[in-house]
């Protein structure tokens, strides 16, 4: 459903067309059908609507807070390799210079 893009226009016209496609499908009622049942459906919708937008905004909100997590947990762990690599050399250069054999 949701592609990512490389600016802000490009996301503003997406959004624009899926808010189309939403709304081309939406059917008016006429007032005179408007009973009862209508706005109990209207109601429970609008709930259940609420509902799932409150979720996906947790949901976006998790994935922002992992996504930090990760790329922080990312430079450590290319700070270590570093640090390990320098080790390495430096062992291996202590190796070659030792006259033991």
């Amino acid at each position: 459903m949701w592609t990512f893009c490389d600016s802000t226009a490009e996301q503003r016209t997406l959004l624009c067309v899926y808010k189309l496609t939403i709304l081309s499908s939406v059917q008016v009622v006429p007032d005179e059908a408007k009973d009862q049942k209508y706005w109990t459906r209207r109601e429970r919708n609008n709930y259940a609507a609420k509902r799932s937008r409150e979720a996906r905004r947790l949901k976006e909100n998790q994935i922002v807070l992992r996504a930090n997590f990760l790329e922080k947990e990312n430079v450590a762990l290319r700070e270590s390799i570093e640090e390990i690599t320098r080790e390495n050399e430096r062992l291996k250069e202590r190796l070659s210079s030792c006259t033991c054999r």
